[in-house]
C-alpha cells in the first residue's frame, strides 16, 4: 500500500523558528548557530526528498 506524505514547509519552518529562538533566550543555543540550523533546516525542506540509487553506466 502506497502512503501519500504530506507536509506545510511553511508550518514546519515556523514551528523550527519557534524552537530556535526559545533555544537562544534560554541560552541553550548562540543566534549564530540558531541561524545557520535554520538555514540549513529550510535548504533541506526545500531539497530533493527522494531516495536516490547512483547506478554505474552501462
Amino acid at each position: 500500500m502506497l502512503k501519500v506524505v504530506q507536509w506545510d514547509q511553511t508550518e514546519l519552518m515556523r514551528q523550527m523558528k519557534i524552537q530556535v529562538d526559545a533555544s537562544i533566550k534560554s541560552d541553550r543555543l548562540k543566534p549564530n548557530e540558531g541561524m545557520r540550523l535554520l538555514a540549513s533546516y529550510e535548504k533541506a525542506l526545500k531539497g530533493y526528498t527522494y531516495l536516490q540509487f547512483n547506478h554505474p553506466a552501462k
